[in-house]
């Protein structure tokens, strides 16, 4: 007897597996068979070519979109269909083959730690890390700090948007990427989408509201593997075919072989070393080609993925540079300070400037003195640019200058148009004595 119930318990549960076995099996063929169903619904009813008409205008515009966020360095401006207020400013932007090209990195402005630091007393004793003007500029003692080189600190401002979306859903959206380009990718998909052509064939169309989500890499885990991004477009789109069957189509997506995130990061982390290292140089990296162009006085640094491709050319990111100051090491004038140099009547010692080297001719000879006096010069320039050095004045005025300190201004300038005053200078006092012949 219990071995009878033994068998029938055993016949029980294979019954209810063979009946969950069956049960899912069913499912997944009534999955497969709805899908194809679906398909052959839509060709039967003549829809496809209009499923396959948004899905073109989607592509069309998500191609577009992108390469207005890689040219524009991740804007499109509210004028050409996206978020971002246009620039009205001329300052804002460098223009490269017609493009308004937003400044990425711009000096810097204002002082990074205290900001008292208008007197030596107050340097000496609270001093400012680094500050954005000359003489003080890009820090003091330039470029030793602690007996050691440093060449990292201040050199600019990031203006690069965020990647991602900033506030949550109904409220105010940002100037971010992904926001930009989901508003763009809808407002020119639907611009984009014509019924005439359906309409004139007796297809009743009622378009609703169309939305733009955009998918692709969120985390480093994703970055390593990102290949693409996926554009979603939900768009509730009501048809009547001509034979009077009613149909609707929701769903829209494509893939475009752009990693968005992987070329995001990648420019930002060039941006964040150029503006904080005055020493770092652009170059390529990886799958990523850096070049630097020269755009007026500025320039534009390009970035070209060659894992990423729009119509068979590679993605491009453009970062716009506004023109930094070059930073001149400081002038060691220990010597300089135990040095006289002569005057007479109208005329003294001459200084000039020979390429890299500050040159001080006296009008009298000295035991022990050499004559001329010369000096090496340095600097260093956050843009690359080469660098050039100018002293005022060229020569102590005579016997005027007796009695009085005198000083020399030697300037490090770039090609650019700025005043004197804006480049980094250094001031130098140079001792004045009556040339007295024997």
């Amino acid at each position: 007897m219990k071995a009878q119930i033994t068998i029938f318990i055993i016949i029980g549960i294979l019954v209810v597996v063979a009946f969950g076995i069956t049960l899912y099996a069913g499912t997944k063929m009534s999955g497969r068979i709805e899908t194809k169903q679906t398909t052959q619904r839509l060709e039967q009813l003549g829809l496809q070519p209009l499923q396959d008409y948004v899905n073109t205008c989607l592509s069309l515009a998500t191609k577009e979109g992108l390469k207005l966020i890689g040219k524009q360095g991740g804007t499109i401006y509210a004028s050409q269909g996206g978020l971002t207020p246009d620039y009205t400013d001329e300052k804002q932007y460098i223009t490269q083959e017609e493009t308004k090209v937003p400044y990425l990195i711009m000096p810097p402005k204002g002082n990074v730690g205290n900001t008292d630091c208008n007197t030596e007393e107050d340097c000496e004793e609270n001093c400012c890390l680094f500050q954005s003007e000359p003489p003080g500029y890009p820090y003091p003692g330039f470029p030793y700090a602690g007996g050691e080189l440093l060449f990292t600190g201040y050199y600019g401002m990031s203006k690069i948007p965020p990647l991602y979306k900033q506030t949550p859903t109904g409220e105010n959206v940002t100037n971010s990427i992904q926001e930009n380009l989901e508003r763009y990718i809808t407002q020119k998909t639907e611009e984009c989408t014509k019924w005439t052509t359906f309409e004139d064939k007796n297809y009743q169309i009622t378009a609703g509201t169309p939305t733009t989500s955009l998918i692709f890499a969120e985390n480093q885990t994703q970055f390593q593997g990102e290949k693409y991004i996926t554009i979603e477009l939900n768009w509730p789109i009501e048809i009547t075919t001509p034979g009077g069957d009613k149909a609707n189509l929701k769903d829209f997506a494509i893939r475009e072989n752009v990693r968005l995130a992987t070329i995001y990061f990648t420019a930002k982390q060039i941006i964040d070393a150029d503006a904080t290292d005055i020493s770092y140089i652009p170059e390529d990296r990886e799958s990523f080609t850096v070049t630097t162009l020269k755009a007026g006085e500025d320039s534009i640094i390009t970035l070209k993925d060659g894992q990423s491709t729009i119509d068979n050319k590679p993605f491009e990111f453009w970062i716009a540079r506004k023109n930094r100051k070059p930073a001149l090491w400081e002038i060691d004038t220990i010597e300089l300070e135990q040095m006289t140099f002569h005057v007479k009547e109208d005329r003294g010692a001459t200084i000039k400037i020979d390429g890299n080297k500050l040159i001080i001719n006296d009008i009298c000879q000295e035991a022990d003195k050499p004559n001329p006096f010369t000096i090496a010069l340095n600097a260093s320039d956050p843009d690359e640019d080469n660098v050039v050095y100018y002293v005022t004045p060229d020569e102590i005025p005579g016997e005027s200058a007796l009695g009085l300190p005198f000083g020399i201004r030697v300037y490090a300038k770039d090609n650019s148009a700025n005043d004197a005053e804006w480049f980094d200078y250094q001031d130098i006092t140079l001792q004045v004595g009556l040339c007295i012949e024997e």
